[in-house]
């Protein structure tokens, strides 16, 4: 994970509530009358849960049997926890949890291996549900990281996410993928 000493520092100070605002709960409206019916009622582990607020939010969307958020920053762990979240901390590109549904909402582009990553979630997960910011788009200057371009997108679901269901949103993509095709 890359772990970058400004990010570190604002999301001690604020978590990730800098990011909550009515763009992302826009995407979760969005998204929430998409989701395909085998991703709902699931255990959903959302990788890289930061504060825990967003993942409060698709455990909702989800309609989640049980959630746990996983985060490599303690001090976001610690918020997630203080929400009611079973969280614990972990970085992504060291290891991974097994379960029926992971969801990463923004953190790919967080990551230095992200094919590896990708590959072990597949290994991992049944159903895999990934949103992430577009670089070309102008507004990705609010999410940190290094936000990933269509076409790195594109070459991941081709190789990684064979038969996902692909959608575009705002400045985002998201992806929903299923070992047994998307119905």
């Amino acid at each position: 994970m890359i772990v970058n000493k400004f990010q570190k520092i604002i999301y001690d100070l604020f978590g990730t509530s800098l990011y909550i605002g009515q763009p992302i709960r826009d995407q979760i409206k969005w998204i929430s009358s998409r989701i395909p019916p085998e991703f709902l009622n699931r255990e959903l582990d959302d990788l890289g849960c930061g504060d825990g607020r967003v993942t409060q939010l698709l455990g909702q969307v989800f309609k989640a049997k049980k959630l746990r958020g996983f985060d490599v920053y303690p001090s976001l762990v610690q918020r997630a926890r203080r929400k009611g979240v079973d969280a614990c901390i972990m970085d992504l590109e060291a290891g991974l949890p097994k379960g029926e549904l992971a969801v990463m909402w923004g953190v790919l582009h967080h990551l230095k291996d992200r094919e590896a990553c990708i590959k072990t979630i597949v290994e991992n997960y049944p159903r895999v549900f990934i949103r992430e910011p577009i670089k070309q788009v102008p507004i990705t200057v609010f999410e940190m990281g290094d936000p990933i371009d269509k076409e790195e997108i594109d070459n991941l679901v081709k190789k990684y996410l064979p038969g996902a269901q692909v959608l575009y949103y705002s400045y985002c993509v998201f992806i929903f993928y299923s070992r047994n095709g998307v119905k």
